[in-house]
């Protein structure tokens, strides 16, 4: 009896906060989580970079210039309509370009923002490529269960 508890202090003073997160940060539901909050919900939904700004407005000659043409990704769709946020989605190449990196700090979100000569980040900022604090927080809710689950797993296995 004293052995499995010796084995759970053991399991314990081993646990490591980067590697539980990096455990989760790679799983791919995870960062197809991650994803999403920043081109649906942020750039798609709300044309907002990590600080809540927006990026820019469509102006009355970009919905003239566009015809009522539709642009969609994953379901999603809209109209460049004069006043209403950028999404930055054109030929969804922008958004089909993310992937989550995985560095010491935890993640950083990476997209080939290259459109014609001209780099995205440049022009409306880095922060088009990160999440706001609200969605840092929903993620965290996302994943609460998951690092229970794989802490109390790391806990309660049997030093090999």
């Amino acid at each position: 009896m004293f052995e499995r508890l010796l084995d759970v202090l053991q399991n314990v003073q081993e646990l490591s906060v980067q590697r539980i997160a990096v455990e989760i940060w790679a799983q791919s539901e995870v960062q197809q989580y991650i994803l999403d909050l920043n081109r649906i919900e942020q750039l798609f939904e709300r044309g907002v970079n990590a600080d809540e700004r927006v990026i820019g407005y469509y102006s009355e000659v970009t919905q003239a210039l566009s015809a009522g043409q539709t642009f969609s990704y994953e379901g999603h769709s809209y109209q460049k309509i004069a006043g209403e946020p950028y999404t930055l989605l054109d030929t969804s190449y922008f958004y089909r370009s993310f992937r989550v990196i995985l560095t010491d700090e935890g993640f950083k979100i990476y997209a080939d923002d290259e459109k014609d000569g001209e780099y995205l980040t440049e022009r409306y900022g880095e922060k088009i490529l990160g999440l706001t604090q609200e969605n840092k927080n929903q993620l965290a809710r996302h994943i609460l269960n998951r690092v229970i689950e794989l802490v109390r797993a790391k806990i309660f296995t049997p030093i090999s």
